[in-house]
């Protein structure tokens, strides 16, 4: 009864075959000839088969040599595609990240950062959905993304918030407005004044709020919307100043809108959101990081001189 060859045998096997010669085989292996010898008579010897023509130091592979390399090679194919899969995953090149964003940072800040990341990680996959906070925050508890970007009540069960620091509402001014050629805009210069604001489910709308009324300011609001680009269009149009978050006023620039800080700087309280109990990829570690970079140049870009 015949035993099972080794792997070192069968690999010894493969490299004669791909390389033509005994002496080419121990190359491939890093194997002295004699003992790339050993192993191929070894192999021989234990299945029962002579697998190579002898004729002096040349050999060539028979038929039953050629019918044991073709179930040999596909063997090794799929250690190659392991071996690459593992490569990959230790890059973050291969595998899904689910990413939930509030929707200001969706439509130009976020999607600018995953394109950055596939191009260094090309063989990624990424899903990005956009919602209000508590979506985002609700979907990331509940484990159906990994990573999300949104306003987060304190202590919110099945998450871990990472706040990123120094972020501010940003005034958008149409560009014919007397208030385009100021410094800043100050809360007292909203007072009477027609308002485009950030509505009820922003996270800086109570802070908002408090802030007008702390200042006595009483603006004249005609249009609160969730979605920040909505309102710079509408400032465009001359319907009044918008207050818009610091993400979409990342965009370079908008006709017929002026970007100006508030003053005194108005918070917009924004955090990474991770899954709790399971560790974070390498994926969602590299993406958060681009995005925690990014935030920062935009903290700092809006920062009151």
């Amino acid at each position: 009864m015949h035993a099972n060859p080794s792997f070192r045998q069968i690999e010894a096997f493969r490299a004669v075959i791909l390389a033509g010669t005994i002496s080419g085989g121990a190359a491939l292996l890093r194997l002295t000839q004699p003992a790339v010898s050993r192993l191929i008579r070894d192999l021989e010897y234990r299945i029962g088969l002579t697998l190579f023509t002898r004729s002096g130091n040349s050999v060539r592979p028979n038929a039953d040599a050629l019918q044991l390399y073709r179930e040999v090679e596909q063997q090794f194919v799929g250690l190659e595609r392991i071996g690459i899969a593992l490569r990959d995953i230790k890059e973050a090149q291969l595998g899904s990240i689910r990413v939930a964003v509030f929707t200001g940072a969706a439509t130009r800040f976020v999607p600018s950062l995953i394109a950055r990341y596939l191009d260094d990680h090309p063989g990624a996959r990424v899903t990005l959905q956009a919602g209000t906070s508590t979506m985002v925050v609700q979907e990331v508890a509940l484990r159906r993304f990994d990573l999300g970007m949104a306003h987060v009540p304190s202590d919110y069960p099945g998450v871990v918030s990472e706040r990123l620091e120094g972020l501010h509402a940003v005034c958008a001014v149409p560009s014919n407005h007397p208030l385009a050629a100021a410094e800043t805009v100050k809360i007292a210069d909203l007072h009477g004044t027609p308002l485009l604001s950030l509505g009820r489910s922003s996270p800086i709308w109570t802070l908002f709020s408090a802030l007008l009324h702390s200042r006595g300011v009483t603006p004249k609001a005609v249009v609160e919307a969730n979605v920040s680009e909505a309102l710079c269009t509408l400032v465009s149009l001359g319907c009044g100043i918008g207050i818009i978050d610091p993400f979409t006023a990342a965009r370079e620039s908008w006709p017929g809108v002026t970007l100006k800080r508030l003053d005194p700087p108005l918070p917009y309280p924004i955090s990474l959101v991770y899954q709790t109990e399971y560790p974070r990829s390498r994926m969602v570690e590299a993406l958060a990081a681009l995005i925690r970079d990014e935030a920062a140049l935009l903290a700092e870009r809006w920062a009151l001189r």
